[in-house]
């Protein structure tokens, strides 16, 4: 196997036990009933402004 390959591989499975992981909790807290208020990253995500 060659070197890029394994580096490649490795990175995806990385990723992907990331977001197996993460994806219980950013459920159940996206599911919750009380208001996180406007400081919650998830639910009012900070985007940079576009230039015209």
């Amino acid at each position: 196997m060659s070197t890029w390959l394994y580096v490649a591989s490795s990175i995806t499975l990385l990723l992907s036990l990331a977001t197996v992981l993460a994806t219980p909790f950013l459920l159940a807290h996206s599911r919750s009933p009380y208001d996180h208020g406007s400081g919650c990253w998830w639910c009012h995500p900070r985007l940079p402004l576009r230039r015209h």
